[in-house]
């Protein structure tokens, strides 16, 4: 089988970008690919090793690093650069999923992840790639730079309806949606530290203004359901990857306004509530809302809630939701047997 280069966003020691790497690694070979995750990083901000705060950085990076050296294909050498990453090489190199072509996210890399740096002899593959807007709102020069290199690639799938349109309409390019990978491959359940269930809401919010944390508890509050809270230990040394796959396995109840908390949350058969933390890029959540039929689990205010309560208390028919993805998942897995071989 082939030899597969995967670039994707691995770094920042985010939950959602770990769990759709090691997704992607999985799904590759499981197709029987020999795959190498190329290491490109960003550096970590800098900051006084004496500060409560440099502890908790420094756990909480071991505890990520513990977890990719365990769990994901080899990595290359960590680079901060394309060039400092010493690639092998391979027959493909694919790049995805997650936001690898938002300019807001990998800019500092140039067009890296439109895999400017790989020679003719090796095939370019998009793997549920995301613009992580629903609009391209980039300059002419930068537009025209970025076409040339999509162009070269032998097959281009993306994440969201609107990045189809994006290359449709933008670049001239036709492509296939998928899944986010995480979904595509849905098996996480070896990686559950303990199978206690939580009379609780577990949260997974990436924005925890004063709003978003007020319609928390009136979520709390009507159901009757306590909100699941760190402790300083939990905190600092009960963060990994692990420990939040367990605790969305383990909760009654998710609220999250996070592409991969939503993901990770259907994986699980849990019911769930959503907010948008950022309506530019609601567009992957919405997206995913659709698929599954489920767009009345987003809950723009207390307000809202209130007067749907009784719509928002009905447990997810997740028989349909199951049969959705599993129609979806063998979509993903034919894009790989057609395009990488």
């Amino acid at each position: 089988m082939a030899k597969v280069n995967l670039l994707t966003i691995h770094f920042g020691n985010s939950y959602g970008a770990v769990m759709q790497t090691y997704a992607t690694c999985k799904l590759l070979e499981e197709a029987g690919h020999t795959v190498t995750v190329i290491n490109l990083t960003v550096p970590q901000r800098k900051m006084s090793k004496l500060s409560p705060q440099y502890i908790k950085s420094a756990i909480r990076e071991y505890t990520f690093n513990k977890f990719k050296k365990k769990c994901f294909s080899p990595m290359t050498q960590e680079g901060y650069s394309i060039n400092e990453c010493r690639i092998p090489d391979a027959d493909y190199t694919v790049v995805g999923s997650d936001q690898v072509w938002n300019r807001d996210i990998t800019g500092r890399f140039g067009k890296a992840f439109f895999l400017d740096f790989v020679n003719s002899k090796q095939k370019r593959i998009s793997l549920s790639s995301s613009f992580g807007k629903s609009v391209w709102n980039e300059d002419k020069g930068y537009t025209e730079e970025v076409k040339q290199e999509l162009e070269k690639f032998a097959a281009l799938s993306v994440r969201e309806h609107t990045a189809v349109d994006i290359l449709r309409d933008t670049f001239g390019l036709e492509s296939v949606q998928l899944l986010d990978p995480t979904l595509g491959y849905g098996k996480f359940e070896h990686l559950i530290l303990n199978n206690k269930p939580s009379e609780q809401i577990f949260p997974f919010l990436l924005n925890t203004s004063k709003e978003a944390i007020k319609r928390a508890e009136l979520i709390a509050k009507e159901t009757a359901t306590p909100i699941f809270k760190h402790s300083s230990y939990t905190a600092t040394f009960a963060n990994s990857p692990r420990h939040w796959l367990t605790n969305i396995h383990n909760a009654k109840f998710v609220i999250t306004d996070s592409f991969h908390g939503l993901a990770l949350s259907i994986i699980y058969h849990k019911n769930f509530f959503v907010f948008c933390a950022d309506p530019k890029k609601f567009t992957r959540l919405q997206s995913l809302l659709q698929l599954i039929g489920h767009e009345e689990r987003f809950v723009t205010s207390e307000e809202d809630f209130l007067k749907r309560k009784e719509q928002l208390m009905q447990p997810i028919d997740y028989t349909r939701v199951d049969a959705i993805l599993k129609k979806e998942q063998e979509k993903y897995r034919e894009f790989i047997r057609k395009n990488i071989f």
